[in-house]
């Protein structure tokens, strides 16, 4: 449960960092940067680190994870599905995650990732807490500082 949205025309990438148990819920953050790149990663949390720590140590995942990544070069979008084999798609803004045609239809209307998850928090019970940024040109990271307007789920 959460929102990744990533636009090429805004060169950015966004994440809520809602994280959630059966009994706890804490914040995270689901954005990892590469040589050039921005990574952001649904799914159960112990499958992301699992992902993200196979494709930062170029190792392997064993076999596949439940979790759906989505990653932003300067040109293009790609998405993983379950394995580290990855493919671009050919739209210039896409989302993932619970949230996601909240946020896909946010930047439709001309909105940034950041107001598409801010939208997608607004219906979606499983987007929530800050929303972390990364911005491809120096792949910097950043928080906003609004917080999560839906109830803990």
């Amino acid at each position: 449960m959460t929102t990744i949205a990533a636009s090429l025309d805004f060169q950015m990438i966004a994440a809520d960092s809602r994280c959630s148990t059966d009994t706890w819920m804490f914040n995270v953050s689901k954005l990892r940067a590469g040589p050039g790149t921005a990574f952001g990663a649904a799914g159960a949390w112990d499958q992301i680190l699992k992902f993200y720590a196979a494709l930062e140590q170029n190792g392997e995942l064993g076999s596949e994870c439940d979790v759906e990544v989505l990653e932003l070069r300067a040109d293009s979008i790609w998405i993983y599905n379950g394995s580290l084999i990855c493919f671009p798609i050919k739209e210039r803004f896409w989302a993932i995650g619970t949230g996601a045609p909240y946020a896909i239809s946010a930047m439709h209307l001309g909105k940034s990732p950041v107001e598409a998850i801010e939208i997608a928090k607004l219906f979606d019970p499983g987007t929530g807490g800050e929303i972390d940024t990364m911005r491809i040109q120096n792949v910097s990271q950043s928080k906003s500082k609004r917080r999560g307007t839906n109830p803990s789920v």
